[in-house]
């Protein structure tokens, strides 16, 4: 199923209760030193309609912002070119821009995805036996992946921020389940350009299998990955990622060396009656053949492999609480 701007809009719900759809974006500011992850999504069949939102906003240097909160029915809208839950809204504009707004006490944001490095696409090639792996349990309907550009405003504290950074967007719409994962990675993002990826390495709870998944865009045009290499440097917590190393090699032969330090990071917790699922959100400043960019790093952990949630306590930097706080050194963390 090729791209077309309808990707970009609100889906109509299919009958299962863990049909979903949300959109998420990330970036990091190089110049300014400020990033962030912001996701808003919907499960229309679950407890009667519930929306979601994980939305974590940093100054490097300065304070954080977390909020990872449900929403009731009453508290999420949608339209015909846009969908909100609490003061989160996503709207697409038109001409493949999308704008982001929200506003909480401690922070605000006015975002616009205003280009992008290459045509939108699914992150899995059609027919492969790795995609197949993991269709049914995420994403049945659709999925979108791009990297490019945002600009706008960021307002955390009482301080704001004039922002214009690489940025990654994504939507996905079908159902989803969490506990047909057990760990994985994540790893997108981009340099401009010449370079972005799109890659996922994970492990199916059922039986074990290890799929891989993804593309690198350089030049507006993409080529699909054969394998993944993937390191995290981990603090004594277990948790708290501090750095990233990444080999991504493709269809063609070639291979892209990725590596960088996380700037920040926040947690979030997914649970089910019988497990949990603990992932880590970092989001790095990338680094390909001298040039620097930005990645996000998503590690999805189950050290204890059974229902404990860890607590701020258990946690070294990455940031487990909602609200305001001062933002964690990372810089002890690379050397």
């Amino acid at each position: 199923m090729g791209y077309d701007e309808s990707w970009n809009r609100p889906h109509p719900p299919g009958p299962d209760e863990s049909w979903q759809e949300s959109d998420c974006y990330w970036f990091f500011d190089n110049k300014a030193r400020v990033g962030g992850y912001h996701r808003i999504g919907q499960t229309p069949n679950k407890n009667g309609g519930a929306g979601q939102v994980m939305s974590f906003f940093f100054k490097e240097g300065g304070q954080r912002f977390r909020h990872v909160v449900e929403y009731p029915s009453d508290e999420c809208v949608r339209g015909e070119a846009d969908q909100k839950v609490g003061s989160h809204t996503v709207e697409s504009l038109g001409d493949d821009r999308i704008r982001y707004t929200f506003s909480e006490t401690d922070c605000a944001a006015d975002l616009e995805f205003y280009e992008q490095f290459y045509t939108p696409r699914n992150w899995m090639k059609e027919d492969d036996e790795h995609a197949a792996a993991i269709e049914e349990g995420f994403n049945t309907d659709g999925h979108l992946e791009v990297a490019g550009k945002v600009k706008g405003r960021v307002r955390i504290g009482d301080q704001e921020y004039d922002i214009d950074a690489f940025a990654q967007r994504d939507r996905s719409w079908g159902n989803r389940d969490w506990s047909t994962a057990r760990q994985g990675r994540q790893i997108t993002g981009t340099i401009g350009k010449s370079l972005s990826w799109t890659a996922v390495v994970g492990q199916l709870a059922e039986n074990g299998f290890v799929f891989k998944v993804g593309f690198v865009a350089r030049d507006g045009e993409t080529t699909d990955i054969e394998d993944i290499k993937v390191l995290a440097s981990i603090d004594y917590d277990g948790f708290t990622v501090g750095a990233m190393k990444t080999r991504l090699v493709l269809t063609d032969g070639t291979h892209v060396d990725l590596a960088g330090p996380a700037i920040q990071g926040f947690m979030t917790i997914w649970q089910s009656p019988a497990d949990s699922l603990v992932v880590s959100q970092n989001i790095v400043e990338a680094e390909h053949g001298g040039a620097k960019g930005m990645s996000n790093f998503d590690c999805t952990f189950r050290p204890r492999k059974g229902t404990y949630i860890p607590t701020k306590d258990d946690i070294s930097l990455s940031c487990l609480e909602n609200g305001l706080h001062d933002a964690a050194d990372y810089s002890e963390l690379a050397w």
